[in-house]
């Protein structure tokens, strides 16, 4: 009924264009872009073509060039992201001469939407920038939108941190002030996702029930709100109440054709069955979720297959566990080198395309290439399949898990010229975690620094310190009669202008490891002189960058090893 309203009132808008000119004409063919924007991208577009030369002929520049944004954003909506990018940076030039804030802080928003999926970094620029035009328009409905897109971001690159909530809260408030209740309903689910992911299930719960409140008769955000439910059930392992939730959620994502969340539904629903003891069913929902999986997203069949591989070894079916295994570690290597790839052929189109920056590039290729390293990989995916043929498929999923997010983040910060002493602490963690696990609890570590230190507010190059750990790690502790214990420590030099980080083991010593490394032939670690090179490039002139120390016990045998980098602070 509502399709054939607007069919009928597009019939008559046009049937009155022959007889309009001027400011008439301009606002029917407004009329017309409005109607078709809701039912058919393409024909928006042809209308944008005709209203943008009427808004020139009577000297409406400002429409003209409201219009020429629609123009892109409807492009990006269409797929063609590139062609959107193109022209909102020639648009951006005109209405930085016009000086229109409004117009400014969407055209930033939406370049930031164009690169939402691609390159979220870029996109989170680009919000950043809209939002500090719609405050100064003081466009409150952009702002609250902008404020939830950085929030997401944050979500989805898995840096969650107090600024994250920050951005959620001060859109709800925006949002409550323009009495938007879908959009803060909106707002909470997506926030009781970001305390899921670091493990705050109390207040997602609270964020839950605010966002089913707000919802009202929504039936669609009730359905969000929900799925959130769902999540956090699966997480708290109340595989009853999560089952439930499956049941009334599965038949309402079929009927909107919602794929992905069928998919997450169908999985959920099919653990929960297998941990309540139906295995027939659960078996029917895992390869189910299989299906939708291959058809929009092959890579969480990973996940998936954990499911199946638990199914299989609960029916004594090892053949088919086994082949599962196999095809989780194809997929697993082809997650990596789709994102390996990515990152370095964007870099390389760096290198091609900025002339003056090419050492600093050609650098970090070779960074990226040294970290993305292929023994470590291998080892990884080796230890993986250990763990399910040792039926440890908790570890597995854990060690699979954090494998992911560690190379996510190491492929990340590579493309970064400096990164947050924070973050950097974050990977560095997560490395030493995931390496702890592969060694089978051989060591332990500490990081250490001052409660003064400012570390949202010291940068340094990514990844500077990683070659190091893994020195310390692999030709230090690696392979003691006791257990291992690596120290990283961060301090401000007395006059401020240097970041002291110390990496310390207690380990064989230098000489030890030498000797053990010059009868592996095969190993050749270039992270440490791909370091030195970088400290060189950003610290011209300055001889002390690295120091070592020896360490001794009383009786003066070696028991560890102790490196200082020096970083200038700018």
């Amino acid at each position: 009924m509502l399709y054939m309203s607007i069919a009928d009132e597009i019939i008559s808008v046009q049937q009155q264009l022959s007889l309009l000119q001027g400011a008439e004409l301009l606002s029917a063919y407004q009329k017309l872009h409005q109607l078709y924007a809701h039912q058919d991208l393409h024909r928006a577009l042809d209308i944008i073509d005709q209203i943008v030369p009427l808004c020139e002929d009577l000297g409406d520049i400002r429409s003209a060039l409201y219009n020429e944004n629609f123009r892109f954003l409807y492009l990006s909506n269409l797929g063609h992201q590139q062609q959107a990018r193109d022209g909102y940076l020639g648009l951006l030039q005109s209405a930085q001469e016009y000086g229109d804030d409004v117009l400014l802080s969407a055209i930033h928003n939406n370049m930031g939407m164009t690169w939402h999926e691609e390159d979220m970094e870029k996109a989170f620029d680009w919000y950043l920038k809209a939002l500090s035009f719609s405050r100064k328009a003081n466009k409150q409905q952009f702002m609250a939108i902008q404020l939830r897109n950085l929030a997401e971001l944050h979500k989805s690159m898995g840096s969650i941190s107090s600024e994250t909530f920050s951005y959620y809260k001060e859109a709800i408030e925006l949002f409550e002030h323009l009495e938007a209740k879908l959009e803060i309903s909106f707002c909470y689910s997506t926030m009781a996702g970001a305390y899921m992911d670091i493990g705050d299930f109390n207040q997602a719960s609270q964020c839950i029930l605010q966002g089913r409140r707000f919802a009202g008769d929504s039936e669609f955000h009730q359905m969000i709100a929900r799925e959130y439910e769902m999540q956090l059930r699966f997480l708290e392992q109340a595989f009853p109440a999560c089952l439930a939730l499956t049941q009334d959620l599965i038949p309402f994502f079929e009927r909107h054709g919602e794929s992905r969340s069928l998919m997450f539904a169908r999985h959920y629903s099919g653990i929960c069955h297998f941990r309540l003891g139906k295995t027939t069913k659960a078996q029917q929902e895992l390869l189910t979720a299989k299906h939708l999986a291959n058809d929009t997203h092959p890579l969480y069949n990973i996940t998936i297959n954990q499911g199946l591989i638990d199914l299989a070894v609960a029916k004594d079916d090892y053949k088919r566990a086994f082949e599962l295994m196999q095809e989780n570690s194809l997929l697993e290597k082809q997650k990596i080198d789709e994102e390996k790839l990515k990152v370095i052929s964007k870099l390389q189109t760096e290198f091609d395309t900025v002339r003056k920056d090419k050492e600093n590039v050609e650098l970090k290729l070779k960074a990226l290439r040294a970290q993305m390293n292929p023994h470590f990989i291998f080892n990884s995916l080796n230890a993986i399949q250990s763990f399910v043929s040792e039926n440890r498929n908790l570890d597995a999923i854990h060690f699979i898990a954090s494998f992911s997010k560690l190379m996510r983040q190491t492929l990340s910060s590579s493309e970064r010229g400096m990164i947050r002493l924070d973050k950097e602490i974050e990977f560095l963690r997560r490395y030493l975690d995931l390496e702890k696990m592969r060694f089978e609890e051989a060591f332990d570590f500490e990081i250490k620094f001052p409660a003064d230190l400012e570390t949202e507010f010291i940068s340094l190059p990514p990844m500077l310190l990683q070659p190091f750990v893994e020195n310390a790690i692999v030709h230090g502790v690696n392979g003691l009669d006791r257990k291992g214990m690596i120290k990283l420590q961060f301090n401000e030099s007395d006059d401020g202008h240097q970041l002291i980080c110390q990496i310390e083991d207690n380990g064989r010593g230098r000489k030890a490891a030498q000797a053990s490394r010059k009868k592996d032939t095969t190993h050749k670690s270039m992270g440490i002189q791909i370091t030195r090179d970088r400290l060189d490039a950003l610290n011209p002139g300055q001889d002390t960058k690295v120091v070592y120390e020896d360490l001794v016990d009383a009786e003066g045998q070696p028991c560890g090893t102790r490196v200082s980098l020096c970083i200038g602070l700018s």
